[in-house]
């Protein structure tokens, strides 16, 4: 059981001690740091993604760190204890109500440097910071784990769940299934939320390649996004406003490194908040 991420990011340096030390890695002339393994894994054979120039951007503002497989003992992954208050935001069953969830936490979380305490759930595999009401806001603010065309309805044993303890947010995507690829299986994923920035993403359960996910009816992302609205009024008498987003940063992560047992860790770096 995770309590908490200071725990549980000393867990993460033992761990990466043992999969043997990280060094940098050049994509296209810039350092990429990534968590690399004594072992031989599938995914060090695969090559960098093409579009993979904004390196030097994403390390401004989180360091990525990539595990292969996170530790047996599930450091990583947080277990429905019994005694432990999760709420259900929807499930596979009959007559049951499916819709995304907005939710505020009992603590600050610090993004991109901004304190939030609103968070959407929605239903298919991410966090949205903006309103999800607003689709230019929830498609340039999210959290990631893996953002897909999931369905909560199409298995019975689906289920949308979060944790709130006071110090991590954790929300579960159980069992959830493919809209347009209901065959492919099901998927188990969490992502975590700590109140000192730091974000995990882990996967229990990926039954398919990602790279396998249609994406041509809903965008398959890994990562995260912020952008700033502007609104100005134009017309005072009859209040007409006129919002425009602004996206000023993204974090690709690597679609075809999701998977079972592997785990994304996100690390703010303060200094370039000042």
């Amino acid at each position: 059981m995770m309590d908490n991420c200071p725990g549980l990011f000393l867990l993460v340096s033992v761990t990466l001690a043992l999969l043997g030390a990280s060094k940098e890695q050049s994509i296209g002339g810039e350092p990429r740091l990534e968590a690399r393994s004594a072992a031989t894994f599938p995914e060090d054979n695969l090559p960098p993604q093409e579009n993979d120039s904004n390196v030097e951007s994403r390390r401004e503002y989180y360091q990525p760190i990539y595990v292969p497989a996170y530790p047996p003992g599930g450091g990583f992954w947080v277990d429905l204890d019994p005694g432990e208050r999760w709420v259900t935001v929807a499930t596979g069953l009959p007559e049951t109500e499916v819709q995304d969830k907005s939710i505020r936490t009992t603590f600050d979380f610090p993004f991109y440097g901004h304190p939030i305490r609103n968070v959407s759930i929605a239903m298919e595999g991410f966090l949205s910071i903006g309103s999800l009401l607003m689709e230019s806001m929830a498609s340039t603010q999210y959290i990631a784990p893996l953002m897909a065309n999931f369905d909560a309805t199409l298995d019975p044993m689906s289920a949308v769940r979060y944790r709130d303890n006071g110090s991590t947010l954790t929300v579960e995507w159980f069992r959830v299934r493919l809209e347009d690829n209901v065959d492919a299986g099901s998927f188990t994923f969490q992502v975590t939320l700590c109140s000192d920035g730091r974000i995990i993403f882990v996967y229990k359960e990926v039954p398919i390649p990602t790279s396998r996910i249609d994406d041509s009816s809903y965008p398959v992302r890994v990562g995260i996004s912020d952008a700033y609205t502007v609104d100005i009024l134009l017309l005072p008498i009859a209040n007409v406003h006129r919002k425009t987003v602004y996206e000023y940063h993204t974090l690709d992560l690597q679609l075809q490194k999701v998977k079972t047992r592997s785990a994304f860790l996100l690390s703010p770096l303060p200094s370039k908040y000042l």
